[in-house]
């Protein structure tokens, strides 16, 4: 016997929350079951070590434009300026 989709969609959503839930969750149950996830990292995936040395070396890279063009620092001479005490003029 073959039940299609849309009957057993149609008796589900007549059953109490309880009961749909538990059908949920068995049903996802069975997927993960069925479908195990990958247990590897991919390769391509730096440690957090990595990263954090990838972030500094940017950084340090980057260091040199920061001090000479001033389009990348121009809001720093907001720094300390409360923003709520602005009085347009």
């Amino acid at each position: 016997m073959v039940v299609e989709q849309t009957e057993i969609l149609d008796a589900i959503r007549v059953l109490p929350p309880a009961a749909r839930l538990a059908i949920a969750e068995a049903t996802l149950q069975s997927l993960r079951e069925e479908f195990p996830p990958a247990r590897s990292e991919p390769e391509s995936v730096p440690s957090w070590e990595e990263r954090c040395r990838q972030m500094a070396e940017a950084a340090i890279e980057a260091l040199p434009y920061y001090q000479t063009d001033s389009d990348l620092t121009i809001f720093t001479a907001l720094d300390g300026e409360d923003f709520y005490e602005y009085e347009a003029k």
